[in-house]
């Protein structure tokens, strides 16, 4: 049996949204502490760097949590998988002729690719992508702000 409709988002992303829908807030929503920890070691030096990039940013929304490890390290993976396989295709020919002459597609061309479709999954889970961020008012619940209330505030939820 399927899901119907789009993805639920997390209360976080709706509140920063606004809630354009205007739709009732879940009341029971999981609520984690809000942290930035250490990227795991299984990662590659480049997708550490990418987490040292991108955790704080996520923290600071609210959007990340301990036990949201495992969907930030697969994005930080399919971009450290990205860059590896850009690097290696740079300068060599998209398509190739095998020894029997055949052409096919350089391999190189489908993992950057799939890293791309990989990566934006990821990121769109953890509010990363233009689509995600498009209705985002990060003034929501900030008090320094003028006009902005506590009132429905992303802070009650964290």
């Amino acid at each position: 049996m399927g899901l119907r409709g789009p993805p639920k988002r997390p209360t976080a992303l709706t509140l920063v949204a606004g809630n354009p829908g205007k739709r009732a807030l879940p009341k029971n929503e999981p609520k984690p502490p809000v942290t930035c920890p250490d990227p795991p070691d299984y990662l590659s030096d480049v997708a550490k760097t990418e987490w040292r990039r991108v955790c704080p940013r996520l923290a600071e929304l609210g959007l990340m949590s301990d036990i949201d490890i495992a969907v930030l390290a697969g994005y930080c993976g399919c971009f450290s998988d990205l860059l590896d396989a850009t690097e290696k295709q740079r300068g060599r020919a998209t398509v190739l002729k095998t020894h029997n002459g055949n052409w096919v597609q350089s391999p190189f061309v489908s993992m950057i690719r799939q890293a791309r479709l990989d990566m934006v999954r990821f990121a769109g889970q953890l509010g990363m992508t233009p689509a995600a961020r498009a209705g985002m008012d990060i003034s929501i619940g900030n008090p320094d702000q003028p006009g902005t209330s506590s009132e429905g505030s992303a802070s009650r939820f964290f």
